[in-house]
């Protein structure tokens, strides 16, 4: 798996993981955003590895969020990651699940609109439409 390099850092900050059935790209930004990647998709492959199912893929986003945001906040900085995972489930527990955090959704090879879909959410309110604080809807783009 590969990503594209942005055109504002000298670098590119993504990070990438192809683990048995997860696949999942960080797209980190900001000063530190090498670091907010990484950190994302460590916190991503670890908790979904204690479950591989369609919970255990939540849970496991919602780690790698809290995660970041906790080495954001100690930072000070404005830095952060977009992640954008699937989970190739077998059939009988419902086939594959993506989930996306922030602004990268995740798009068919083939074209077409996106799988899934950017929404102003905070962790663990999405069934209950609950919006971000003003705080979280920043970005430095």
């Amino acid at each position: 798996m590969a990503s594209e390099q942005g055109p504002v850092r000298p670098s590119n900050q993504d990070c990438v993981l192809a683990d048995g059935i997860l696949y999942a790209v960080a797209d980190g930004f900001g000063a530190v955003g090498d670091h907010t990647s990484r950190i994302a998709l460590e916190a991503l492959a670890a908790v979904f590895a204690a479950a591989p199912d369609r919970d255990g893929l939540i849970a496991a986003a919602r780690q790698a969020n809290e995660q970041v945001w906790a080495f954001v906040s100690a930072e000070g900085g404005t830095s952060g990651a977009t992640l954008t995972a699937v989970a190739v489930l077998p059939a009988e527990q419902g086939g594959p699940v993506a989930v996306n955090v922030g602004d990268s959704p995740l798009y068919r090879i083939r074209g077409g609109p996106p799988v899934t879909h950017w929404a102003a959410v905070a962790p663990g309110c999405a069934a209950h439409r609950c919006q971000l604080p003003d705080r979280t809807r920043r970005s430095p783009r």
